[in-house]
């Protein structure tokens, strides 16, 4: 199957416009070989005319690896911060006894400043993550039913779950996308520029046991700590970053183990 249908089948309609344009970048392909094959040059022409070529199409991959890290950077911090919200609800829901207890007074959900501008950029923001849009905010809403609760942020950390399963989709797609155009660019202009790109900046994006070895040794830092997201040239490392997602998925699904009681099926 062609990867740009794949791509259509496979990727988040509400987020289409953010992956990679995979079709444009193959449609640039094949106008700079017409124009290379169109006309007849000496060797040293042919030599300046792939030096061009590839600082065009180079040019068009890196802006489409911004927008693609833009994005992705945008969603971690988002759901960082989703994330906070979920396990400080769930540790209100540890503190109640099965009898009826007030915590309304004490609920730090209500009037948070992160929750409140998680809703504000959801109205502003079309990259939101699509399933807290509307009732997220509401979903927090405390109140001392101590079974209503644990309902709630049980439906919460499925619904998180499955949508850092999208971002992890999204990434993914992204990263065989950019290896298959940069292939097919070098095998129709004949040069290595494609390879080399993809060497220096996207192959590291799978260096998953790095990742994860990269956060076991910082396993003494609290969550707070290890997902804060920062404006350092950390924060643009693709490996840091996907550490975060990693990190997010693992702590929802001990989440989720502790919630049904240690059933890890």
């Amino acid at each position: 199957m062609l990867f740009s249908k794949v791509l259509f089948e496979q990727a988040t309609p509400e987020w289409r416009k953010y992956y990679l344009d995979y079709d444009g970048l193959k449609k640039l392909i094949n106008d700079l070989k017409i124009t290379a094959s169109s006309v007849s040059l000496s060797e040293s022409l042919i030599s300046e005319h792939k030096k061009v070529a590839v600082k065009i199409f180079m040019s068009h991959v890196s802006q489409e690896k911004e927008k693609i890290d833009n994005f992705y950077s945008d969603r971690i911090r988002e759901n960082t911060e989703i994330w906070k919200n979920i396990e400080q609800k769930w540790a209100l829901v540890e503190k109640l006894s099965d009898d009826q207890i007030e915590l309304s007074s004490t609920d730090p959900t209500r009037g948070n400043s992160s929750i409140s501008s998680i809703r504000t950029n959801k109205r502003n923001n079309s990259h939101s993550s699509i399933f807290f849009s509307k009732n997220f905010n509401r979903s927090l809403q405390f109140s001392n039913d101590k079974k209503k609760q644990k309902s709630k942020v049980k439906r919460l950390t499925h619904e998180f779950y499955y949508s850092l399963g999208l971002l992890r989709n999204y990434y993914q797609l992204n990263q065989e996308g950019f290896r298959k155009i940069l292939k097919k660019f070098d095998k129709n202009l004949k040069v290595d520029d494609g390879h080399e790109f993809y060497k220096r900046e996207i192959l590291e994006y799978n260096s998953i046991s790095e990742k994860n070895a990269w956060y076991q040794r910082r396993s003494n830092v609290g969550l707070e700590n290890e997902l804060m997201v920062k404006k350092t040239e950390k924060d643009h490392n693709p490996e840091i970053r996907m550490g975060q997602l990693q990190l997010l998925l693992k702590k929802t699904e001990q989440l989720a183990i502790v919630i049904e009681k240690g059933d890890v099926k």
